[in-house]
């Protein structure tokens, strides 16, 4: 099966309003969409990445990632469900 994927990068400058940011530090934001070919909506997902880069005092850029990726607890995707279940966040590499 063949994933189309889509990936839409934003860099994100924002701080926390109460929270001031270190010199040099740098938010980002990778948002990707898969769908399959044809277009089948359980094998279509929506996930995010947001990366923190802070310069350490070598010079050096630390990267701290975090991924969401909100799937059904059970990983089936029924679009048409009814009801609510339960759900589970997934890493990059799972997702």
């Amino acid at each position: 099966m063949r994933l189309l994927v889509v990936v839409a990068v934003a860099s994100l400058s924002v701080a926390a309003a109460s929270a001031q940011p270190l010199a040099g530090e740098r938010y980002y934001m990778t948002v990707f969409g898969a769908q399959s070919s044809p277009l089948r909506l359980r094998l279509t997902h929506t996930f995010a990445e947001f990366t923190r880069t802070v310069p350490t005092p070598m010079g050096e850029m630390v990267a701290e990632s975090h991924t969401v990726s909100w799937m059904p607890a059970t990983l089936r995707i029924r679009p048409l469900a009814l009801r609510p279940e339960p759900g589970t966040n997934l890493t990059l590499q799972q997702t």
